[in-house]
């Protein structure tokens, strides 16, 4: 006892060196937590360290707190100067220091190191809990249910463990599934970081339409009380990331994205103490393992990880809007498979190469896991859910427009149109716009031909049927663009009667024929990125009006290699390759 009293005195002297003392403080906290060790980053100044050194050595006999050697079967704790992150165990706050040392698994916190092909990639390190427990096993749950019932739902494809993944494939679509790849396991769908609660209610609505035979909608849900009370959302960095210029400036411009297609509002704070103290609900952007998220408003700081290979305005706006709440619920609007929130095709894939997720139309098949933002129905849904209060009056737009909660006296319009009232076609402005805003198609054939494509064309055409009860017939008969998995420059048809919801976005493909619903305009749109490479012919085609009662083919399910190709002679390629998913979920599932 007399011992024990003196390593307590010693450690809080200020005769020590700091070193000495953050060095028995971590001993001491691996000695409490000795059982379930794994990499972690901790991290205290000299004063915490004294003071956790009082508050955890007082729980040690003396053999504990004065033995010199820390490394047994079960346990290993290594020290050395680095940067560091937060974290509070059993009511000791880790802020603030430069002690790198292992300890258990449990929720995210991180630890910086260097690389050589990046200055700073943080990995992710969690202590382990009851909650952390459990919260893994109902995911585990939640796969095995899933996969059970994987032709009416499925939330992820459990092939294989992330670990073997990642042993046997280093492709890299940039999705935020791949580089989230390494913590797979304790996120839901590939990026939201679940509580126990809503695991809980998850695997009981898998588990009803197992016994139903019926799927219902699933809800990591919104609730009233999962909902931001202010339209203005305060959110700060945390202080270990406050200098982090590429976070903060991708983090502004992703949220300053979303503020200019929604009534929502973030306001800056230099840092979290005034937020804290007042008792506001925020956002804090950090850097952790990967992109994660949790769904709905929880209540005081509420950490986004922005991690190394997420600085993206598209992620940044993916992970914001899990945050206000957006996940599954279509809110009575039409399914978008261009949603920024939707799986990519090749999500969950053993191999990250094979196909996941086929489109019942294959036409849409390189419309999944758009990346350039926020599409009309992501905003729509925001809006829709947060800003039916912000004008007094609603003004009777066209073509699925809705009022401008940004500007009350305008609509919000579809893509592909335009105008106060969304009644009249975009201007179109580049060498490849040609014959180019309204057209009339009826018996006899009219053209379309874009020409050579230069970057940052935006084109577009409408196309509407000369008589009642008939369809438009589109057939492309040249069709060269750099062939991707996602389409960054493209010809995007959209026929169907909806059009909230994003086209066909097509860049790969032999000739091929698309019909319109019955009755309905078809809406054309050429867009080029900036950043193309090399020379191509983009698009030709011929439009027509047929009867109604035509038979329209079935589209099959055949895809092109989907391998960057060049163009040779001007002509586009015409192979085609059968895909054999792991699973064909079709248009019903996949937003995440």
């Amino acid at each position: 006892m007399v011992r024990k009293k003196m390593c307590i005195s010693s450690l809080i002297s200020r005769t020590l060196m700091p070193r000495i003392v953050m060095l028995v403080v971590v001993f001491c906290i691996g000695i409490l937590l000795q059982n379930n060790l794994v990499n972690a980053g901790a991290c205290l100044s000299s004063g915490d360290a004294a003071h956790a050194a009082q508050n955890f050595c007082s729980k040690f006999d003396e053999k504990n707190c004065s033995n010199k050697k820390y490394e047994t079967k079960k346990w290993i704790i290594n020290c050395e100067w680095t940067k560091g992150g937060y974290k509070s165990l059993e009511g000791f706050d880790v802020v603030r220091g430069c002690i790198n040392a292992q300890l258990i698994n449990g929720s995210p916190i991180w630890n910086e190191q260097k690389s050589s092909t990046d200055n700073k990639i943080f990995e992710t390190a969690v202590i382990e809990s009851e909650e952390q427990t459990e919260l893994k096993q109902l995911l585990s749950k939640i796969k095995i249910a899933a996969l059970k019932n994987i032709k009416k739902y499925s939330d992820g494809i459990p092939t294989k463990s992330t670990e073997d993944r990642a042993k046997t494939s280093d492709y890299d679509d940039d999705s935020i599934l791949s580089i989230n790849d390494q913590i797979l396991g304790q996120l839901f769908e590939g990026d939201i970081l679940l509580s126990v609660p809503q695991a809980k209610q998850i695997l009981l609505e898998i588990e009803y339409e197992d016994h139903q035979n019926k799927r219902i909608p699933r809800q990591a849900d919104p609730t009233p009380e999962s909902l931001w009370t202010n339209l203005t959302i305060p959110y700060t960095f945390h202080p270990d990331f406050k200098n982090d210029s590429k976070l903060i400036n991708v983090v502004k411009i992703g949220l300053s994205h979303v503020e200019s297609l929604t009534c929502i509002r973030f306001e800056a704070y230099e840092n979290n103490t005034e937020l804290v103290e007042s008792g506001k609900d925020f956002l804090e952007y950090f850097r952790s393992t990967g992109c994660w998220s949790p769904v709905g408003r929880h209540g005081g700081a509420q950490r986004i990880s922005i991690g190394s290979g997420c600085d993206r305005l598209d992620i940044v706006a993916h992970e914001t809007l899990h945050s206000l709440a957006e996940n599954s619920d279509n809110m009575g609007l039409p399914y978008d498979i261009g949603s920024t929130m939707h799986y990519p095709s090749k999500g969950f894939s053993k191999d990250r190469k094979s196909y996941t997720i086929l489109t019942k139309d294959s036409n849409f098949q390189q419309t999944m896991g758009f990346r350039g933002g926020l599409s009309f129905k992501d905003a729509r849904m925001i809006n829709k859910r947060y800003c039916q209060k912000s004008c007094q009056e609603e003004l009777e737009c066209y073509n699925h427009g809705y009022t401008d909660p940004n500007n009350c006296l305008q609509c919000r319009c579809p893509e592909g149109y335009s105008g106060n009232f969304c009644q009249e076609t975009p201007i179109s402005n580049s060498p490849n716009c040609k014959n180019v805003g309204f057209l009339m198609a009826g018996a006899w054939e009219g053209s379309i031909t874009t020409g050579q494509l230069y970057a940052g064309s935006e084109c577009y055409w409408r196309i509407i049927p000369q008589l009642p009860k008939q369809r438009i017939e589109i057939s492309i008969s040249k069709l060269e663009f750099p062939c991707t998995d996602l389409c960054t420059s493209y010809l995007e048809v959209k026929a169907k009667r909806d059009k909230i919801s994003t086209g066909a976005r097509l860049c790969c493909g032999s000739p091929k024929t698309i019909y319109g619903d019955v009755d309905t305009e078809i809406i054309l749109i050429l867009k080029v990125s900036e950043n193309i490479n090399g020379t191509f012919q983009g698009a030709e085609l011929d439009y027509k009006t047929v009867n109604a009662s035509i038979t329209v083919p079935v589209v099959t399910q055949t895809l092109l290699p989907t391998t960057p190709i060049k163009p040779e002679n001007g002509t586009a390629p015409s192979s085609l390759i059968q895909i054999t998913p792991l699973a064909s979920i079709g248009l019903a599932n996949g937003i995440n």
